[in-house]
């Protein structure tokens, strides 16, 4: 279950079909990035972290996605962190092939 701030429990069937929302963060880079719209015509893999202790789950998908397509010039993975601590903001990790 997905859970807004304010909003009551959705579950999956309300969210499939969903429009991503659009986030407007910096890069690790440095580069400011707007998804959705980054990742038209890409090969994009985007993980989404809510709790630090995911950070091996990401890298389960991270990984053979690299693999597989980490050549590709169009291959990005965003790694976005949900994560605050001590009022810093979001910083989007993008991994390019």
């Amino acid at each position: 279950m997905i859970q807004a701030e304010h909003d009551s429990p959705r579950t999956e069937n309300e969210i499939i079909g969903q429009s991503f929302p659009e986030i407007t963060s910096k890069s690790l880079v440095g580069r400011v990035v707007t998804l959705p719209d980054a990742l038209k015509g890409k090969i994009v893999l985007v993980c989404i972290a809510f709790i630090r202790s995911v950070q091996s789950m990401i890298g389960s998908w991270v990984h053979p996605f690299g693999r597989e397509f980490g050549k590709d010039s169009m291959f990005t993975v965003y790694e976005v962190p949900m994560i605050i601590s001590n009022d810093m903001p979001l910083d989007l990790e993008e991994i390019s092939g």
